[in-house]
């Protein structure tokens, strides 16, 4: 699939439209040999986890079945401003669906995530994160709940940034996200949607 040209403010159009105001990209561990970038949202706007759904355009199971080179917007400087990875999921049941798009189990569908790793121009290994964010794992299920991008046409992107994808095969317990980068609201939500939806995947998946 040929590259997308999103630019650096729809990219933070992600993070605002998903549900969080953009609060600045800062690294990690920048004398590591790979450098981690994280940027923190604010401003939660949902009222509640069943706001979040009410507001959601698509909810779908789904298995991650692979993902594109991903995409870093750098700041000139050896550091980087934002980044995306768009991930191929195969839909296991369409929970709702009020897009324009008609969708039916085996469909597959482009999903924004908002977290990179990867190298940048002159070599550098980075990754990059909003609150704690992680890439969805390959072969694996989820639970997302999303809203379609509006720079981009049949990408969706989960809801609140991080909140809108919570994992179906994991123990019991396990979030994925990172705990250090993320706050309680957040996780509380996350959890929610895996003890509503995990149920319901048994089903799907087999």
């Amino acid at each position: 699939m040929k590259k997308r040209n999103i630019l650096f403010s729809s990219v933070l159009g992600v993070v605002l439209a998903g549900g969080l105001g953009y609060g600045g990209v800062y690294a990690i561990n920048s004398a590591q040999p790979v450098k981690e970038f994280r940027s923190q949202g604010k401003s939660e706007p949902f009222e509640s986890f069943e706001d979040m759904e009410e507001k959601s355009t698509l909810i779908v199971i789904g298995e991650k079945l692979n993902q594109e080179v991903p995409t870093f917007l750098e700041d000139g400087d050896g550091g980087i401003l934002g980044g995306y990875t768009i991930s191929d999921v195969e839909v296991k049941q369409v929970i709702k669906n009020t897009t324009d798009n008609e969708m039916e189990k085996r469909t597959v569908i482009k999903v924004l995530e908002n977290a990179a790793s990867g190298a940048i121009s002159h070599g550098q290994k980075v990754t990059y994160s909003v609150n704690g964010y992680k890439l969805m794992k390959e072969s694996k299920h989820y639970i997302l709940i999303m809203d379609e991008s509006s720079n981009d046409e049949g990408v969706y992107i989960p809801m609140g940034a991080v909140i809108g994808k919570a994992p179906l095969d994991g123990k019991d317990g396990e979030l994925e996200i990172d705990i250090n980068d993320s706050d309680e609201i957040q996780r509380e939500w996350i959890a929610g949607a895996v003890k509503k939806y995990k149920a319901k995947a048994g089903a799907a998946i087999d």
